[in-house]
């Protein structure tokens, strides 16, 4: 995929990331095309450079603050390539309310849709993915047991896993976007993404429910 005037701008961040932070951004983008197509009143320039350099601050494995790290980042290198300074601050302000960690929302509408196309990419089938190699980085199970010895759904008192992430953010996901185009796409992912997570539930319970019954059975 080749991505014309803005290639090398594409070539930088590859060089900024790793090869799942690259294929996140990559998608990010496409998703920032599929919204600007419909939001005509939008600098095209603003936000698909924004799309592009929204995650360049994760690098030497920078996260938490990845959003100021790379709005810094992205003003210096645009204003290195000669733009304007006015285009490379806006672009800057978009890629530091990009995420939920940051202290204040998206303001303008370039920003609310880097916002919306950043957050559509931890919903649907890619999401689950994504949410089962963070808990796997995190060192969290994919569920927990109760004084039951059953699972726990995920409340918010419950320790940490993937089931809680599910029930605690991912199930929500659906709310938190500005554009009607995002809100479309996040609502047919969410019904996927659902019934992905009850089933994973309903086997799980049904396993360890069965087991209880027979280990009374066999191993008392």
């Amino acid at each position: 995929m080749t991505y014309g005037k803005f290639q090398e701008v594409i070539d930088y961040a590859q060089s900024c990331l790793d090869v799942n932070d690259f294929a996140h951004t990559c998608r990010v983008l496409n998703y920032t095309l599929q919204i600007l197509d419909t939001k005509k009143k939008a600098d095209t320039t603003v936000v698909i450079l924004a799309a592009i350099l929204h995650d360049i601050g994760r690098t030497a494995g920078n996260t938490a603050d990845h959003a100021k790290t790379g709005s810094e980042k992205s003003y210096t290198y645009l204003v290195g390539k000669g733009y304007p300074d006015e285009i490379a601050k806006h672009i800057a302000d978009c890629i530091l309310t990009h995420c939920n960690c940051s202290e204040t929302p998206p303001q303008t509408l370039e920003a609310k849709i880097l916002f919306d196309a950043d957050k559509l990419d931890t919903t649907g089938a890619i999401g689950i993915a994504r949410a089962i190699v963070q808990c796997q980085q995190d060192g969290d199970p994919m569920y927990t047991l109760g004084e039951d010895s059953l699972p726990l759904e995920g409340k918010k008192e419950d320790p940490a896993s993937l089931m809680k992430k599910y029930k605690q953010k991912l199930k929500k996901l659906e709310k938190v976007f500005f554009t009607e185009k995002a809100k479309k796409i996040a609502t047919k992912h969410q019904l996927m993404m659902d019934e992905y997570f009850e089933e994973i539930l309903d086997e799980i319970n049904s396993n360890y429910k069965k087991g209880n019954q027979l280990a009374k059975k066999y191993c008392q």
